[in-house]
């Protein structure tokens, strides 16, 4: 940079010595002798300058300082991560890694007055479903570590009546409730009925729908294709479907049970071909 500014200010010298001696011509003396430089001269000059700008700076930058940069960039990063987790972790209370929300905890922050207003939120698990919540609600101080549970075909939240909230504050409130991977299971296998015919002949949904009305839940739908069982509570305990229970075995019952003698009579009785 240095040679590129001493080239520019000698042919910038150069060329007002030049206009200088053409203004003040009829001043000099002629027999004077004065050299002019030579053109080519003044062009190289010019030439080495224009040059020297179109060179590019190169700042050299040692292995320490490159690892220096490197290492604060580094500690960036951590300590924007670090406020990420710590802003999040102010807001609600979440560390199970297969459990999720949404928006997502590094997503939520609260407002001047202490507040997290979020509408449609949503807390889920992976690979077993969700909670929805519609309208706005505020999760601010929400310990979901210790309130929602969702399993293989059930959900509790608040599995500890005495801390439950007041109806419509908090979690307390009308939900909708997805379960995913809701099949029956072959007994004679133990494989997972998927086929919607099949479903269909052991009115599965109805049984579904039966369990929902006893838990006072509304049946809202099902997906055989994923097993997603989907109803709506207006407020919370443990919702899901005992594989156990009584209708669950009179279905199986009816679905499976031999034939009685007089059943079997009956047939053979009215077989067109019995002689």
């Amino acid at each position: 940079m240095a040679e590129y500014m001493s080239k520019m200010d000698s042919a910038l010298l150069m060329l007002s010595t030049i206009l200088y001696l053409v203004r003040n011509e009829q001043t000099k003396v002629k027999d004077e002798p004065f050299e002019v430089p030579a053109m080519e001269t003044i062009d190289n000059d010019l030439k080495d300058v224009i040059e020297a700008a179109d060179e590019p700076i190169v700042t050299i930058v040692t292995e320490d300082e490159a690892s220096v940069k490197k290492t604060v960039n580094d500690d960036v990063e951590e300590i924007a991560e670090a406020n990420t987790e710590e802003t999040a972790a102010s807001v609600l209370i979440l560390t199970r890694a297969d459990y999720y929300t949404i928006p997502s905890t590094s997503q939520l922050s609260l407002d001047t007055e202490g507040h997290c207003l979020v509408t449609g939120f949503t807390v889920g698990r992976e690979g077993f479903g969700n909670i929805h919540f519609p309208g706005t609600m505020n999760v601010a101080n929400l310990n979901l570590d210790d309130t929602v549970f969702i399993g293989h075909k059930e959900v509790t939240v608040f599995p500890d009546d005495i801390n439950k909230p007041p109806l419509g504050e908090g979690l307390n409130r009308p939900a909708q409730i997805t379960l995913d991977k809701v099949w029956p299971l072959d007994k004679s296998s133990g494989d997972t009925i998927r086929s919607p015919d099949k479903l269909t002949n052991m009115s599965y949904m109805e049984k579904l729908e039966r369990a929902n009305s006893r838990t006072g839940a509304r049946f809202l739908g099902y997906r055989p294709e994923t097993g997603s069982w989907i109803f709506k509570v207006e407020h919370f305990s443990k919702y899901g479907l005992d594989e156990s229970d009584s209708d669950t075995k009179k279905v199986a019952a009816d679905m499976f049970k031999a034939p009685s003698k007089c059943e079997v009579k009956m047939k053979q009785s009215e077989c067109p071909h019995k002689k």
